[in-house]
């Protein structure tokens, strides 16, 4: 297997393997980008079937390590998806 510069590409955190693939994204039936969801509201039966759950989101993007297949996933907008968390522990005290 080739090698790869670890300061471009850093190894598998899993194995510790340089065969790193980089910007994998899944595919979902010809969607080829990952959506990583906060819910800000906690889920409720009454609540889901009265006005929903209102979430954040942020694209996202994967390393593979192509030696054992351990996905690391990133969130392209991690402090969209930290405000909708602290909306949704706010909501908690509320409830």
């Amino acid at each position: 297997m080739p090698e790869t510069d670890p300061s471009i590409t850093p190894p598998c955190v899993a194995c510790g393997s340089d065969a790193v693939i980089e910007g994998a994204a899944p595919s979902y039936g010809g969607s080829a980008s990952l959506k990583i969801t906060v819910y800000t509201r906690p889920k409720s039966a009454l609540r889901d079937s009265l006005v929903g759950r209102k979430s954040v989101a942020s694209d996202g993007s994967a390393r593979v390590c192509g030696d054992c297949g351990y996905v690391m996933v990133y969130a392209d907008d991690p402090r969209t998806l930290w405000d909708g968390y602290i909306d949704q522990l706010a909501n908690d005290l509320e409830d």
